[in-house]
């Protein structure tokens, strides 16, 4: 009959801080996703289109923000329809509804946004790459 050995105390004091690490970084991955998800929210919501904006991956926005759009339209609801949904560790896709009003001829207008953020491990933050919502 073989013997089983006990494992060491510092195996698995080991094995539990390793494992307790990997939860850590999701964790603070999940909380950098929710407070940018609000962040983005809120800034369309009040109209700060240009912080809005910067949300938006790096390579998407080689050139400043110059849409026919950002002097007429006003966010007048923002409604998650489908909470964030992880892909895989570092993209996450969330649907919402947007109701804005085109100032310039005072019509209400709903729009669905499917939102893909991407996380950057180096930058520790997630950026938006399905750009921003299309306002007509």
């Amino acid at each position: 009959m073989p013997r089983i050995r006990a494992a060491s105390p510092f195996v698995l004091v080991l094995v539990l801080v390793l494992t307790g690490c990997g939860q850590i970084q999701r964790d603070k991955q999940d909380m950098a996703l929710e407070s940018t998800l609000s962040g983005y929210r809120a800034a369309l919501r009040w109209g700060y289109y240009e912080t809005a904006w910067g949300y938006l991956h790096p390579e998407l926005r080689e050139a400043p923000l110059e849409a026919d759009w950002v002097e007429r339209v006003r966010v007048v609801g923002y409604d998650v329809v489908q909470d964030p949904v992880m892909a895989d560790e570092t993209t996450a896709t969330q649907v919402v509804q947007i109701d804005y009003v085109d100032e310039e001829v005072q019509r209400m207008h709903s729009l669905a946004d499917r939102q893909v953020w991407r996380y950057d491990p180096d930058g520790r933050r997630w950026w938006l790459h399905s750009g921003l919502p299309a306002f007509r």
